[in-house]
C-alpha cells in the first residue's frame, strides 16, 4: 500500500512538473480570409489541465483555451502570440480580402457578384454605355463620385474612405425577407467605411441596434427616409427595401455567419463548375420539391472588343425525372450539318437528342398516355410509331429567314385589316437527319398525310415535305420557293463543335435589325409598326450577333453563349458610339 501511495505521490510530481514546464511551439504561419471564424491549435497539444492564453495581435482582447477561435475581421499580417505556464511563441496569421462569394450566404436565394469591379470600373462603365446614352452614365459616374467623396475608378482613393479595392460588390436576396435586398461592398476600415456610408445618403440620425452578429445601425435622411446596413465579416451590409427590424436583424446576421459562404455549397459550386466566367456571376436556386434544390448560374467575362458570357446550369431534378441524361448524352451521335441550309439565314438552331427518351419526358410516364399518344401518331401517318421513331438519329437543324419584302407585305396588311387573311408562317427550314435505309418510313408517312405539290415535295397545311436521301426538309411557303444556297456564301458548319450531343443556338441580331430598316423602306404603310419593333429593340444595336452552343452532361447543360458586339466608334464629341447595323449579307456575326 506504501509503495503505491508513494508511486501515485510521483506520478502526479511529474505531472504537475510538465505542466508547469509546458512551452508552446508555434504552429506554421496561417492564411485565411477576412471575418471568416478561423480555429487555431497548436501542433502538440498542451497535458491535460493547461490552458493557454492567445493574443491575437489585431488589438482584440486575449483569449484562454487549449485553442484560439478568432475572426480577423481587417486584411493584413498579424503576429499571433500564445503563452504557457514554460514561456511564449508567436507566429504570423496573414489575413487575405475575402472574396465577395465567401460573404454570400450559402441559403441565398440569389445573388449576383462582381468580385472585380473597382479594378475594372472604367471597363464596366464602358460596356454601360454601349446600351445607355453615354451622357447618362457619366453623370451617375459624376455623382457616385461626389456622394462617396472619392474616384470609384482609382483604387488608391477608394482605400482612403475605408473600401477595399480589391474587393468587390455582392448583391443578395433570401426567402424569408423577399421584399428587400443586401448589397455587400468589401471594406478596409470599418470607421471610414461608417462614415462613407453617412456622407453618401446624408444621414442625419443614426440608431445602433446591439447584436451578437457585428455592427448593425439604422439610421435616417432629413427627409426622413431610413436607411439600414451592417459591419461584419470584411464587409459594408447594406439592405434596400422596406425596413423592420426583424427582418434586417435575420438577414444581417445570415450575412454575418456565412463563413465560406457560396464558396463552400456543393449546389452553388456544381452549377458554378459549368460557368467559368469570373467577372459577372449570377446564382439563383429555389427548392424544387421537398429535398430537391434546383441551382443556376450564369457568369460572364469581359474582354477588350466583346462580351462572353458563359453560360451553365443544373437542370432542377423534378425536370429531369426519369431521364437517363448520361445516357443521352453518351447516345447521341454527331451535331448536324449546318452546310446544307441557303444563305442569308438570320439565325440558326441545332439541337441532338435521343428519340426515344425524349418521347418518354413529353408524352408523359404513364404506359396509357404514351400508348394513347403513339396510336394517334400511327393512325394519322399510317406507320407504326416504333418504325417512325425508330427512323430518326436525332438530329434536327433549323434556319429562320427574314425576306424583307414580305415582312413589310403581313405588315401592311395587317395594319389596314386586322382580320387580313396573310400567312403567318416565319420563312423556316428544318432539316431532321434519318438512319440509314429508313427513307421508305418517311415516304410512306408522307403520302399517308400529305399531298403531293411535285419536285419531290408533299405539302400538310402551311408546311412542305421533302426527303432528300437520310434528310427529311421541312419549310415553310416562303422558303419553299427560295434559290439554291449561292456560291460563295459561307459554310456555318463551324458554329457548332463536332461533338456528340451539342445543342446550338446563333442569331444575327444585326442582320435582323437590318432588314426592318430596309423593309421600311419599301412599304411605308407599314412604317409605324416597324418603328416601334426597332424602338422596342434599341437595347440591342451594339450586339453584332448571339451564339450558344453546349452538351448534355450529367449535371444539365455545359456550354457557352457568346455575344459579338460592334467595335466601338468615337463620334463627334469623343464618346463612344456605336456605328449602324450593316446589310444582312455583312454582318451575319461569324467574326466569332
Amino acid at each position: 500500500m506504501a509503495a503505491a501511495r508513494r508511486f501515485l505521490l510521483v506520478a502526479l510530481t511529474l505531472a504537475v512538473s510538465a505542466c508547469a514546464g509546458f512551452r508552446p511551439v508555434a504552429p506554421a504561419p496561417r492564411r485565411v480570409f477576412a471575418g471568416e471564424p478561423t480555429e487555431v491549435a497548436l501542433d502538440e497539444a498542451p497535458p491535460a489541465g493547461v490552458d493557454l492564453r492567445w493574443d491575437p495581435g489585431d488589438g482584440s482582447p486575449p483569449r484562454t483555451g487549449p485553442v484560439l477561435r478568432h475572426a480577423w475581421e481587417r486584411p493584413g499580417r498579424y503576429e499571433v502570440a500564445v503563452e504557457g505556464p514554460g514561456g511564449i511563441a508567436t507566429f504570423p496569421v496573414e489575413v487575405e480580402p475575402r472574396p465577395v462569394l465567401r460573404a454570400v450566404p450559402a441559403h441565398a436565394r440569389g445573388a449576383v457578384a462582381i468580385p472585380g469591379i473597382w479594378s475594372r470600373f472604367d471597363d464596366w462603365t464602358g460596356l454601360i454605355a454601349r446600351f445607355a446614352p453615354a451622357s447618362d452614365v457619366a453623370t451617375f459616374v459624376s455623382r457616385l463620385g461626389e456622394r462617396l467623396g472619392a474616384d470609384p475608378a482609382k483604387p488608391e482613393e477608394l482605400a482612403e474612405i475605408g473600401i477595399d479595392p480589391a474587393e468587390g460588390v455582392g448583391f443578395v436576396t433570401f426567402d424569408a425577407d423577399e421584399g428587400a435586398a443586401w448589397i455587400l461592398v468589401g471594406v478596409l476600415d470599418e470607421e471610414k467605411a461608417l462614415a462613407t456610408v453617412q456622407r453618401l445618403f446624408d444621414l442625419q440620425m443614426l440608431e445602433r441596434i446591439e447584436t451578437g452578429a457585428g455592427r448593425l445601425y439604422v439610421g435616417a435622411t432629413g427627409a426622413g427616409e431610413v436607411q439600414a446596413f451592417g459591419l461584419a465579416g470584411g464587409y459594408l451590409a447594406l439592405r434596400s427595401g422596406d425596413t423592420t427590424v426583424m427582418a434586417l436583424q435575420q438577414g444581417f446576421e445570415a450575412i454575418a455567419a456565412a463563413g465560406a459562404g457560396l464558396e463552400a455549397a456543393e449546389t452553388f459550386r456544381r452549377a458554378r463548375g459549368l460557368a467559368p466566367g469570373g467577372d459577372l456571376i449570377c446564382f439563383v436556386q429555389r427548392e424544387v420539391q421537398a429535398g430537391a434544390v434546383g441551382a443556376g448560374v450564369v457568369a460572364m467575362d469581359l474582354a477588350e472588343d466583346a462580351v462572353r458570357a458563359r453560360f451553365g446550369m443544373a437542370l432542377p431534378p423534378a425536370l429531369m425525372a426519369g431521364v437517363d441524361v448520361a445516357g443521352l448524352a453518351a447516345a447521341t451521335p454527331p451535331r448536324p450539318e449546318l452546310a446544307r441550309f441557303p444563305g442569308a439565314v438570320a439565325a440558326y438552331l441545332a439541337l441532338s437528342f435521343d428519340p426515344v427518351r425524349t418521347f418518354t419526358a413529353f408524352a408523359g410516364q404513364s404506359p396509357v398516355q404514351q400508348a394513347m399518344f403513339a396510336n394517334a401518331l400511327a393512325e394519322a401517318l399510317g406507320v407504326p410509331f416504333p418504325m417512325l421513331l425508330g427512323s430518326i438519329t436525332g438530329n434536327v437543324s433549323a434556319g429562320v429567314y427574314l425576306d424583307a419584302e414580305a415582312f413589310a407585305d403581313v405588315l401592311a396588311r395587317l395594319r389596314e385589316d386586322a382580320r387580313a387573311d396573310v400567312d403567318p408562317t416565319p420563312p423556316v427550314a428544318v432539316q431532321v437527319e434519318l438512319r440509314p435505309g429508313m427513307g421508305e418510313t418517311i415516304d410512306r408517312a408522307l403520302a399517308k398525310a400529305a399531298r403531293p405539290t411535285g419536285d419531290g415535295w408533299w405539302q400538310h397545311g402551311p408546311s412542305f415535305f421533302r426527303r432528300n436521301e437520310d434528310v427529311l426538309e421541312i419549310v415553310s411557303l416562303r422558303v419553299r420557293h427560295m434559290r439554291p444556297r449561292p456560291e460563295g456564301t459561307t459554310d456555318f458548319s463551324g458554329l457548332v463543335p463536332a461533338e456528340p450531343g451539342t445543342q446550338a443556338v446563333f442569331v444575327d441580331v444585326a442582320g435582323i435589325l437590318a432588314t426592318l430598316r430596309a423593309s421600311e423602306q419599301r412599304t411605308p404603310g407599314a412604317a409605324v409598326v416597324r418603328t416601334i419593333l426597332l424602338e422596342e429593340a434599341a437595347f440591342l444595336e451594339p450586339i453584332r450577333a448571339l451564339r450558344l452552343h453546349g452538351r448534355m452532361v450529367p449535371e444539365g447543360l455545359a456550354g457557352e453563349l457568346r455575344i459579338d458586339l460592334h467595335p466601338p466608334a468615337p463620334n463627334a464629341g469623343g464618346a463612344p458610339a456605336v456605328p449602324p447595323a450593316r446589310g444582312a449579307a455583312g454582318a451575319r456575326g461569324l467574326e466569332l
